[in-house]
This record gives C-alpha cells, sequence and structure tokens, in this order.
C-alpha cells in the first residue's frame, strides 16, 4: 500500500493564545506619569498585549462607551476572550487596581456583528468567557460600566486594562 498523501503544512486545530498576534487601537491614552519611585510609567495600547499584569493601558476619565479596536494578524477563529479589568500594578505605597477605575461590564464585538456581554468582578485577575466559535479579522471592545475612581488623595481618574486575552485558531 502506498503512504497517504502529505496533507501539508497546517496550523493548530485546538485553541492557542493568539493575543500576541493582535495590534491594539484605542480611543485615547493617557500621558506618561511616575510611580512611587519617580521613574516615568507609560500607558501603551501594546501594553494590553504583553501578558504582564503590572503595565497597563490607560486613558483619562470614565470610558464608558469607548472602544478598544484590536486588528489581528488574520482571520481568526476565536473560542474565549478575556481582560484583566483595572490597573493591576501593586507595589509599596501604591495599589492602581484600587486607585484607578475599574471595568464591570463590556461587550466584545466581531466582524459578523456577534456580541458577546460579559460582567466582570472586581479583582486585578484574567477574567475570561467563551465565545461561540466565530472566525474574524478584528474585535472590538466595548467598554459599557466602570467604577467611580478611589475617592482622596490615592483616587486616579483613568480606566484602566492591564491585559486582554484572545484564544482562537488561526485561518
Amino acid at each position: 500500500p502506498e503512504d497517504p498523501p502529505d496533507p501539508g503544512p497546517s496550523g493548530p486545530s485546538e485553541p492557542v493564545d493568539v493575543s500576541r498576534l493582535a495590534e491594539a487601537v484605542p480611543p485615547d491614552t493617557a500621558a506618561p506619569s511616575r510611580d512611587v519611585r519617580g521613574n516615568a510609567v507609560r500607558y501603551e495600547a501594546a501594553y494590553m498585549l504583553d501578558g504582564q499584569p503590572d503595565t497597563a493601558w490607560r486613558m483619562p476619565g470614565d470610558a464608558t462607551g469607548r472602544e478598544v479596536l484590536f486588528r489581528l494578524d488574520s482571520p481568526t477563529t476565536i473560542s474565549a476572550v478575556g481582560l484583566v479589568n483595572g490597573y493591576a500594578k501593586i507595589e509599596p505605597g501604591y495599589d492602581g487596581y484600587a486607585a484607578n477605575r475599574r471595568i464591570t461590564a463590556v461587550e466584545w464585538v466581531f466582524d459578523d456583528g456577534t456580541v458577546v456581554p460579559q460582567s466582570l468582578a472586581e479583582e486585578p485577575t484574567m477574567q475570561g468567557v467563551e465565545v461561540d466559535d466565530v472566525t474574524t479579522s478584528a474585535i472590538t471592545l466595548r467598554i459599557v460600566a466602570v467604577t467611580e475612581p478611589a475617592r482622596g488623595r490615592a483616587g486616579r481618574d483613568y480606566t484602566a486594562i492591564s491585559d486582554v486575552a484572545f484564544a482562537g485558531v488561526p485561518a
């Protein structure tokens, strides 16, 4: 008997982390600031995709109704999405999660019009939601609700996201 034909190169058939294949386009970005030790801190959109909870994108004020666009390298079948819904940086003298606004509800919107709502707890961990497989080239994160900032001197009137994650299979 002959060997079966070579199927050729193929990508993964099980979902993998495709976050690093995305580019984030935010509605606005806060100016750099300084941490408690005086070091410069930036809040670039790419920090949502770096897998490090002590970095974050943030924008000034209440981001309710604003959208962050994530462009994928190629059409991808997405099966789960998630985020760390605030600035998860905590160090002596500073709790970024408590100080800044935290997102409490979002909608994930895909190319075909599919909308997946997600409610979020006030905890600085990755919170995910499964998606009925949807093939898309972009994912829009619509911010539906946020908290007030902390009161007093510790309060920072910024909406922040430390990390975003997408599980899927590139087409």
